[in-house]
């Protein structure tokens, strides 16, 4: 049985190539987050800040921070 690479795993194999779409990542974001999760309970599933939650929903993804959500949906 193959172990699952944890998140800090996979974030370490993490190479940037080009700039994030920050329109889809908003989009991608709100749809993960859903309609019955506030964007604080999303964020504390996650582990980050809430407020690096909306700087992604508000496409202000300008730090290394943001980073750490763009592996979320693998």
């Amino acid at each position: 049985r193959a172990v699952e690479m944890n998140y800090r795993d996979k974030l370490n194999q993490y190479t940037r190539v080009k700039e994030p779409d920050k329109d889809m990542l908003s989009e991608l974001t709100i749809r993960a987050k859903g309609p019955k999760r506030s964007l604080r309970q999303f964020a504390e599933e996650l582990e980050v800040s809430p407020s690096t939650i909306s700087r992604i929903v508000n496409k202000k993804t300008a730090s290394a921070n943001s980073d750490l959500l763009i592996g979320v949906g693998d």
